[in-house]
């Protein structure tokens, strides 16, 4: 039989109003099979046709409808608001149409849907004083709750695997989806899978899958796909829940945190120019409040930050620790250039310029962490020196002292050795000291990132660096130092080391009780 040619999806719906199931078959062999859901004016579906098509349902019109069944038809596309919002289900119930109504229900038609006048299937047939409907829907949906706790861990575990998903699907009806489990089968299904499987993305999104977080973590799906790298999966997510990109944990971290500590740069990417603000005239980017206990109401509003962004790029974790800091903690260079790199496709924020003439990063560069550090702090005690220059170039201040927890403390009054207590759970210095100090006091005594430093104007502010490298005989940091300042070593002339050997007996032990007087709390005039 030939195809009628015309607008793809038209010829499904002719087939189906008509009943006719050897055009049908024909159809589905050719390219618009994946027409089958499509949708008129109305919102009708050809299931919905071949629902509609006749008065009572005919061995033809089933067969219409089993066949539509099998090729994968949705089963739960509501018509338009003007239409009803009636799923094939409502209007199969309505008409009394059993048979059609079984095959609906044994491939996973939802039995809750409501239509625009608040009527699910089962109250239609009530309405109707059609008893055997009623009963049929009574049973399948005791059944479907029975079932629902029986199969929820084989539903879960079934996220991998589109085939038995489906199976699953079909018996406990597409509305299992979005069961209120701990974790939704979209969250699920990014999670539990290996590989990037976007086909079960794909169909969980296309059957009315939301986007709810982790019950207990608050994590997205799209926290879990940039966190595991899975970039396509991230920009279908991104697509379909564009207010994903703003969510929160229970740490306080967006998905840009989670992209960033892990170095997915090609996802930093994509959460910093991703084109929100043409999505809402389509999908909202801020979720109703007013409404928790449903997911797919939004409020119809875009919150911008920076460049137009649903989110604030400097957004800090439970620890004060921004996106920057956790990429320059890892040594992710490339993240780290993606961050300071991004300027706001509206030019907010940006415009002043940096010493070395380029733009200044519409990112704050140096932020305190709750230890009183700075990215660039990061940096030099990781050892990153590329991360260290790249901080530098993008104005990082080579002058921001390492916050001591007196400083952290607000001055505040503390009680005797609550400080060391403190200080031993979070590791932070007793005493502010210089980026400088900390990159000579690195194991390896890096003298590469001290010289970048000394490049971007570091100064040793109270000549500590010095002091710890003549005392410890590190003649390159010496020389380095001295440089800087404008003193060069003389070749002629040297120290007399007898001397210098007093010097540091006499010394030592001013500094030694120093720092024991500064580690209990007490202030202590400086030597």
């Amino acid at each position: 039989m030939e195809v009628p040619q015309g607008q793809p999806g038209v010829v499904f719906h002719q087939a189906a109003v008509y009943s006719n199931p050897a055009l049908l078959v024909e159809i589905l062999k050719g390219s618009q099979r994946k027409c089958m859901n499509f949708t008129d004016k109305d919102g009708r579906t050809a299931l919905h046709a071949a629902c509609l098509g006749e008065m009572e349902e005919t061995a033809d019109s089933i067969k219409c409808v089993t066949l539509l069944l099998e090729a994968g038809a949705d089963p739960n596309i509501v018509t338009s608001q003007a239409s009803g919002k009636r799923t094939p289900l409502h209007i199969a119930a309505s008409t009394r149409k059993y048979n059609i109504t079984e095959k609906l229900v044994q491939y996973g038609a939802d039995l809750d849907k409501l239509d625009s006048s608040g009527q699910t299937p089962h109250l239609l047939a009530e309405e109707n004083k059609d008893l055997k409907m009623v009963e049929f829907f009574m049973f399948k949906i005791e059944e479907r709750a029975i079932l629902r706790l029986e199969l929820e861990r084989d539903l879960l575990e079934a996220c991998s695997d589109i085939d038995k998903l489906m199976l699953l699907l079909r018996k406990l009806g597409f509305s299992a989806i979005n069961c209120d489990y701990k974790e939704t089968l979209l969250y699920r299904c990014v999670k539990s899978t290996a590989l990037q499987n976007e086909e079960v993305v794909d169909f969980l999104i296309s059957r009315g899958a939301e986007g709810k977080a982790n019950q207990d973590t608050k994590e997205t799906p799209l926290h879990l796909a940039c966190f595991r790298g899975y970039f396509e999966i991230a920009v279908k997510l991104l697509k379909q829940f564009p207010w994903m990109s703003s969510e929160l944990t229970n740490d306080n971290e967006l998905p840009l945190h989670s992209a960033a500590k892990q170095g997915h740069s090609k996802l930093v990417r994509l959460l910093l120019n991703h084109d929100y603000k043409a999505l809402t005239d389509q999908k909202s980017l801020v979720r109703d409040s007013s409404k928790p206990s449903t997911m797919s109401k939004y409020k119809a509003s875009f919150k911008s930050y920076k460049g137009e962004l649903p989110f604030y790029i400097d957004q800090c974790n439970i620890n004060s620790q921004t996106a920057l800091y956790l990429a320059c903690a890892a040594g992710h260079t490339e993240v780290v250039e993606e961050l300071l790199d991004y300027q706001p496709r509206n030019g907010g924020g940006a415009g002043s310029l940096l010493p070395n003439g380029s733009s200044k990063p519409a990112i704050k560069v140096d932020t305190y962490t709750v230890e009183g550090r700075t990215p660039l702090h990061c940096a030099v005690l990781c050892g990153h020196i590329d991360i260290v220059s790249v901080l530098l170039r993008h104005g990082a201040d080579p002058n921001k002292p390492l916050q001591s927890l007196g400083h952290l403390m607000a001055q505040t009054p503390v009680e005797e050795g609550q400080h060391k207590r403190f200080d031993e759970q979070v590791h932070i210095a007793p005493t502010d000291s210089s980026v400088l100090y900390a990159a000579f006091q690195r194991s390896d005594s890096s003298l590469e990132i001290i010289r970048l430093l000394l490049s971007y104007g570091a100064r040793d502010v109270d000549g500590k660096v010095l002091l710890s490298a003549n005392l410890s005989r590190n003649k390159d940091v010496i020389s380095l130092l001295l440089a800087y300042m404008g003193v060069h070593r003389d070749q002629d002339s040297t120290i007399n080391e007898a001397c210098r050997e007093k010097f540091k007996r006499l010394l030592l032990p001013m500094v030694g009780m120093k720092a024991g007087r500064q580690a209990s709390g007490r202030r202590w005039p400086s030597l």
